[in-house]
C-alpha cells in the first residue's frame, strides 16, 4: 500500500486525466451532436425539402422515445460488462449515422429512420458510462469531478451551435454533418478508448487520490448499493424521476427550438445561433459551478434555486424578447440546464449506491428523456397551429415552477458506510 501511495503523490491523480478526457467526449454525445444540432438545421431542411418543423420535431421525438426505452439496457449493460465495452461500439454507431444523414437522407421519413438507430445503436454515448467511471475515482471530490465532465455536455452545446451553423452558412448544411462525424471517430474514439479505466483500484490507486491504507470506502464500492426492486421501491426514485421528466419537457423543448424561435423574431441566424451558443457557456460553467456547491451544500437546495432561474428564463422568451434580454434568459436558462443531468447522476450515487447505479441512472434518465422525446413535438405542434411559441412557452412556466417545488420534497441522502455494512451482512447470511 505504501507503493500505491508513492505513485500517487507523482503528478496529477489519473482520475483527473480521466475527468477531462469524458469532458470532450461528452460533449460529442447524442445531446449536443444530434438533439442540439438539429436546431441548426430546421431552416435549411425546411427550404430544401419542404418539411413542417412538427415534422422535423418528430424525429427528436423518435431519438429520445429510443433513447428513454435503450437507456436502462444500456445501464444494466454497463453494470455488467464494464463502461469501455458498452462506450466504444456507441461511439462508432454516433459516427457513421452522422455522416449518413447527408448521404441518404431526402424524404422526412429517412432523417426519422436514422434518428431511430440513433436513440438505439448509440444511446451509449450518454453519460452513463462516463459517470458511472468517476463515481468509483471519486467521493469527497465526486461532485467536482462529475460537474467537471458534464459540463462537456455545456460545451458541446456552445461550440456546436458555431460550427454547425459557420458551415451552412459558407459550405452547406451536408458539410455539417460530415465535421460532427469527423470529430466522432478522430477525437472521441481515441479518447475514451486511452483514458477510461473502470476503477482506481484497476490501477493501485484509491479513490480522490487518497493514500490511506484499508477497503475503499463503501460509497464508490460496485458491490454496496440497493438492488434494481429496493430503488423501484424507493421514494426519491419516484420523485427524482417526475422532477426530471417534466424539467427536460421544458428546458430541451426550448433548447430544440432556440433559433428557428429568435430568427422568426427578427434575429440574424448567426445572432441566433450565439444565443444558442451563450446557453450552452453556460451550461458548461452552470455545471462546473454546481459541482463544487453539492460538495459542500445539500444538492436539493442548490437544484430548487437553479431551477427558480430557468422559470424566470423562460417567462422571458415567453414575452417574447430579442436582442441582448434573449442573451440574459438563454444565460439562466443555461444554468438549469448545467444543474439538470449532473444533478442526476450525483443524486443517484448518494441516494442508491454503486451496486447498480448504471441500470439506476438509465431509468431515471430514461424518465428524463421521456420528457424530451415530448416536448419537440409539442414545441412544433404549438408553432405550426399559433405560428409561434409563446403558448408553449406559456404553460412551460408553471411546468418549471412544479419541478421546483417537487425538489423540496427531496429527504436526507443514505448513509453508506451505515447501509453498506446491514447489506454485506445480509449478503453473508
Amino acid at each position: 500500500m505504501n507503493q500505491t501511495g508513492k505513485a500517487q503523490d507523482k503528478g496529477i491523480f489519473f482520475g483527473w486525466w480521466i475527468v477531462a478526457a469524458c469532458a470532450v467526449c461528452i460533449s460529442t454525445g447524442i445531446g449536443p451532436f444530434a438533439f442540439v444540432s438539429l436546431g441548426m438545421f430546421v431552416i435549411p431542411f425546411t427550404e430544401e425539402f419542404g418539411w413542417t418543423r412538427t415534422e422535423i420535431g418528430l424525429s427528436l421525438t423518435v431519438l429520445t422515445a429510443a433513447s428513454a426505452v435503450s437507456l436502462p439496457i444500456i445501464g444494466r449493460m454497463v453494470d455488467h460488462f464494464g463502461s469501455r465495452l458498452i462506450l466504444m461500439p456507441s461511439l462508432m454507431s454516433l459516427g457513421v449515422c452522422l455522416a449518413a444523414i447527408p448521404l441518404f437522407v431526402s424524404e422526412v421519413w429517412h432523417l426519422i429512420a436514422i434518428f431511430l438507430i440513433i436513440g438505439t445503436l448509440a444511446a451509449g454515448t450518454n453519460s452513463i458510462p462516463y459517470v458511472t467511471v468517476l463515481s468509483s475515482w471519486f467521493l469527497r471530490k465526486r461532485g467536482l469531478a462529475i460537474g467537471l465532465a458534464i459540463s462537456g455536455v455545456g460545451l458541446g452545446y456552445f461550440y456546436v451551435p458555431l460550427i454547425t451553423q459557420y458551415l451552412i452558412d459558407n459550405h452547406g448544411w451536408r458539410s455539417a454533418y460530415y465535421c460532427l462525424s469527423v470529430i466522432v471517430f478522430f477525437i472521441t474514439l481515441p479518447l475514451a478508448f486511452i483514458f477510461l479505466r473502470e476503477s482506481p483500484v484497476s490501477m493501485g490507486l484509491q479513490a480522490d487520490g487518497e493514500t490511506s491504507e484499508g477497503e475503499a470506502p463503501n460509497a464508490t464500492r460496485k458491490d454496496i448499493g440497493y438492488t434494481t426492486g429496493e430503488v423501484l421501491r424507493h421514494r426519491e426514485f419516484w420523485i427524482l424521476s417526475s422532477i426530471f421528466f417534466v424539467l427536460s419537457f421544458v428546458l430541451h423543448g426550448l433548447l430544440s427550438v432556440m433559433v428557428p424561435m429568435l430568427v422568426d423574431r427578427g434575429m440574424q441566424t448567426s445572432t441566433a445561433a450565439a444565443v444558442a451558443a451563450t446557453e450552452g457557456f453556460f451550461v458548461f460553467i452552470g455545471r462546473i459551478a454546481i459541482g463544487y456547491l453539492v460538495d459542500r451544500i445539500f444538492a436539493p437546495y442548490v437544484a430548487m434555486a437553479l431551477f427558480s432561474l430557468s422559470a424566470i428564463g423562460i417567462a422571458m422568451f415567453a414575452a417574447g424578447v430579442v436582442g441582448s434580454m434573449a442573451f440574459l434568459a438563454a444565460i439562466l436558462i443555461g444554468l438549469s440546464l448545467g444543474a439538470e443531468v449532473q444533478l442526476l447522476a450525483y443524486l443517484t450515487g448518494r441516494y442508491f449506491g454503486l451496486r447498480t447505479f448504471a441500470a439506476t441512472y438509465g431509468l431515471l434518465f430514461a424518465a428524463l428523456l421521456t420528457g424530451s422525446a415530448l416536448s419537440p413535438l409539442a414545441f412544433g405542434f404549438s408553432h405550426d397551429t399559433t405560428g409561434s411559441y409563446v403558448s408553449i412557452l406559456t404553460v412551460c412556466v408553471g411546468i418549471n415552477i412544479l419541478a421546483v417545488i417537487m425538489t423540496g420534497f427531496l429527504g436526507p441522502y443514505t448513509d453508506w458506510e451505515t447501509e453498506g455494512q446491514s447489506d454485506t451482512e445480509k449478503s453473508t447470511e
